[in-house]
C-alpha cells in the first residue's frame, strides 16, 4: 500500500520543509553592510548595548576597543559564532529534554527558520549578541544536565546572567527546556522521579539570574530603554494574525544571516528535501543521515 505508515511519516516531515523552502524564496537576501560602517554605527556599538541593558556585551565592546580590534572588520567570524552557538544550543537542548539526537539536523533548521522570519536585526552587532546568548544557554543546560551539585548550579546561574546581559529574551529558553523535559518525562517515563529535578532546576536558575539582572539594572542601568507593557500584547494582535503573511509573499530586506550562512542553510534544506523525496518514491525504510545517540 502506497500510503503506509512509513510513507505518512515521510510526508509529515517533508511538508514543513517544503513550506520552509517556499517561504524563504520570497525573502530578499540583501547583504550590503556598507551603510553600517559609519561612525554612528560604531558609536551605537557602545550606547546601544548600554541602553538595552546588555552589560556583558558592553564590557566586551570596551575590551575589543582597548585591544584595537575592529568589530566590523571581523563580521564573518562573529556571524560564524552565531552559527556555532545555534548548533551547540540545539545539541544541549536536545540532550536535556530527551529528544533523540537523530533529529538535530531538523531541529537546527527549524530554529534557523524562526530567525529568518522573526526579523531580529540587520545590524552586524546582532551576530555577537545572539551568538553569545546561544552558547551561554547551551552551557547552562550542560551544567544542569551533568552536575547535580552546588557548583554546577552556580555555573548555570552565571551563564544565565551572561545571557540576560547579552540578549535578555534568550534566557527564557530555560523555561522552555524545563517544560519540554517535564512533557517528555510525563509521556515516556511517568514512573521516573528524575523529571521533577529536570523541571525545577532550570526554573530556579532562571528566577535567581533574573533577580541578579534586576539588581544590576537598578545599580548601573539607564533609567530608560525599550519599554515593555501589557498593552503591547493587545496592539500586536493584528500583526500576529494578519501582517505575518507579508513576510511570506512580499519579501524582507532585513536578516541577521550573512550570505555564506544562507548558502549553507539553503543547501541543507535542498539536500534533506531531495533525500526525503527519494525515500517517498522508493520503498526503502526511512533512515537518518547520522545518529549521535
Amino acid at each position: 500500500m502506497f500510503f503506509s505508515k512509513n510513507k505518512i511519516y515521510y510526508a509529515i516531515i517533508l511538508l514543513p520543509i517544503f513550506s520552509l523552502c517556499l517561504a524563504n524564496f520570497f525573502i530578499f537576501n540583501a547583504d550590503d553592510l556598507g551603510v553600517r560602517y559609519s561612525e554612528d554605527a560604531k558609536n551605537s556599538f557602545i550606547s546601544g548595548n548600554y541602553t538595552n541593558y546588555r552589560y556583558f556585551i558592553l564590557a566586551l565592546s570596551y575590551a575589543i576597543r582597548w585591544l584595537k580590534i575592529n568589530y566590523f572588520d571581523n563580521v564573518i567570524i562573529n556571524s560564524l559564532l552565531y552559527s556555532a552557538g545555534l548548533i551547540y544550543f540545539c545539541y544541549e537542548f536536545s540532550r536535556y529534554v530527551g529528544i533523540s539526537l537523530k533529529y538535530i539536523a531538523f531541529f537546527c533548521i527549524a530554529v534557523a527558520f524562526q530567525g529568518f522570519m522573526a526579523d531580529l536585526s540587520s545590524f552586524t552587532m546582532a551576530y555577537w549578541n545572539y551568538g553569545i546568548s546561544w552558547i551561554a544557554m547551551g552551557g547552562a543546560l550542560y551544567f544542569l544536565r551533568t552536575s547535580k551539585n552546588f557548583w554546577g548550579l552556580s555555573a548555570a546561574i552565571i551563564l544565565s546572567v551572561i545571557t540576560l546581559t547579552s540578549y535578555q529574551v534568550a534566557a527564557q529558553l530555560l523555561i522552555l527546556a524545563a517544560g519540554c523535559a517535564y512533557l517528555y518525562a510525563a509521556l515516556f517515563k511517568p514512573k521516573d522521579s528524575l523529571f521533577l529535578e529536570l523541571t525545577w532546576r532550570p526554573v530556579f536558575v532562571y528566577v535567581v539570574s533574573c533577580a541578579i539582572f534586576l539588581v544590576m539594572k537598578k545599580c548601573i542601568g539607564p533609567e530608560w530603554g525599550r519599554p515593555v507593557h501589557f498593552s503591547a500584547l493587545i496592539h500586536n494582535i493584528k500583526p500576529y494574525f494578519t501582517d505575518i503573511f507579508y513576510q511570506f509573499f512580499n519579501g524582507k530586506y532585513s536578516s541577521i544571516f550573512p550570505m555564506h550562512e544562507r548558502f549553507l542553510y539553503f543547501s541543507s534544506i535542498l539536500v534533506i528535501s531531495l533525500y526525503l523525496i527519494c525515500m517517498l518514491i522508493s520503498k526503502r525504510n526511512y533512515c537518518y543521515f547520522f545518529s549521535l545517540s
